[in-house]
């Protein structure tokens, strides 16, 4: 396994058709071939896989896997204020950083690209935003932000992001809501309420 996190990112992608040798993802080829660097290439690519050239194993995406991916940052707007996603992500999609920031910014969305440091997380971060979509949402939630003691500023609140926030609190769930699709907000909503 790599340190720099890519083998994990891969790992929760298994593919889930089976290979003729009845192996079922690739955690399942690392105990077969007794790690991953004994898998035969011709393996790994039947099973949905390849090596880069620095020799890590990383799934094949399909055009539909890489569009699902990217909609974290492409479907910001008005319903979704806030996406991200680390950089790694972006070059596992064969896309470079400074390609999708342009397109998100010729969409009329702010972006910041924030160091691993900077994010507090394990790789650089690129974030997307709609600056008024974040800012409406940040005005309705005064209090929240007063009482935990955030910034009320589209930018500064993605700043703080990188604080870890308890799951049982309104900040928490005002975080959740800037990042989700406020269609699919309110569904969670309604079926919260309804229970």
């Amino acid at each position: 396994m790599h340190s720099n996190g890519h083998f994990i990112f891969c790992m929760e992608k298994m593919p889930s058709r089976f290979l003729k040798a009845k192996v079922q993802n690739l955690s399942s080829l690392i105990l077969q071939y007794k790690g991953v660097m004994n898998i035969p290439n011709e393996v790994l690519l039947a099973s949905g896989y390849k090596r880069d050239a620095a020799g890590r194993v990383e799934k094949i995406l399909s055009a539909e896997d890489i569009d699902h991916i990217l909609d974290d940052l492409y479907k910001v707007g008005s319903a979704k204020p806030l996406g991200y996603l680390s950089v790694d992500t972006i070059l596992a999609c064969s896309r470079d950083v400074e390609s999708v920031q342009a397109e998100l910014e010729e969409k009329g969305l702010c972006t910041i690209l924030l160091s691993a440091e900077q994010a507090g997380k394990e790789a650089d971060v690129l974030y997307a935003y709609d600056y008024d979509a974040l800012r409406n949402l940040l005005s309705s939630n005064l209090e929240i932000l007063h009482d935990a003691r955030w910034p009320t500023d589209p930018e500064l609140f993605i700043l703080q992001l990188k604080k870890v926030v308890s799951r049982d609190t309104p900040l928490f769930k005002l975080i959740a809501r800037a990042l989700s699709d406020s269609t699919e907000w309110n569904t969670v909503q309604k079926r919260v309420r309804a229970k």
